[in-house]
């Protein structure tokens, strides 16, 4: 047997999107916690934070904050993502803004309704790529 380890942002990002299905795994602080990483990737990239999207109500920002974690770990390699968690690099750095802003923009217009950890990885880059 083996084990993985992962950074704290894919730690919570991945229990915040199964809470939404399993409620004993909800935890707060992990919630605050990838949401704040969020908000300062966007930041950095120099695009709304999730937290200050007027155009989104409160699921639509879960649901956009559970995609945009999904696609940032299925699309970008663990050092990567720990560097932009780290305002290393920026969403520019890798090229993925606007495949970025296009799942968050699809998830404001209801495009987009299941969860991000029950979508199939193919489709959930295929959808930022549409």
């Amino acid at each position: 047997m083996s084990y993985l380890e992962v950074t704290k942002f894919e730690q919570a990002s991945v229990l915040t999107s199964a809470s939404r299905i399993y409620t004993i795994l909800d935890d707060p602080e992990l919630q605050t916690f990838k949401e704040k990483m969020l908000d300062q990737i966007m930041f950095r990239a120099g695009e709304t934070p999730l937290s200050l999207r007027a155009d989104l109500d409160e699921t639509q920002r879960k649901r956009s904050g559970d995609l945009l974690a999904q696609y940032l770990m299925e699309r970008v390699n663990r050092q990567d993502l720990e560097a932009l968690c780290d305002g290393q690099l920026r969403l520019q750095d890798l090229a993925i803004t606007a495949q970025v802003e296009r799942l968050i923009e699809r998830c404001s217009k209801g495009e987009i309704t299941s969860e991000a950890f029950a979508m199939p990885p193919e489709r959930l880059l295929a959808m930022a790529n549409e």
